[in-house]
């Protein structure tokens, strides 16, 4: 079976909240650390899609090439 020798990056949530705080200089210290984290940025994602500011929607455009 021929492979395209692609990998995917995908981080899941808990890895996006232990680099933010690596990233302000702070330590997790707990696993309530980073739980808390996850909800604010639970709360945070809900209130952008309330006020219409969907980050993964998609709007689709043509672009013309002249050659």
């Amino acid at each position: 079976m021929a492979t395209s020798g692609s990998k995917d990056f995908e981080l899941n949530v808990t890895e996006y909240v232990e680099e933010a705080f690596e990233r302000c200089g702070i330590v997790a210290r707990t696993g309530y650390d980073i739980r808390t984290a996850k909800r604010s940025l639970n709360l945070m994602l809900a209130d952008w899609a309330n006020r219409g500011l969907n980050q993964w929607t998609i709007k689709q455009t043509t672009v013309t090439i002249n050659t």
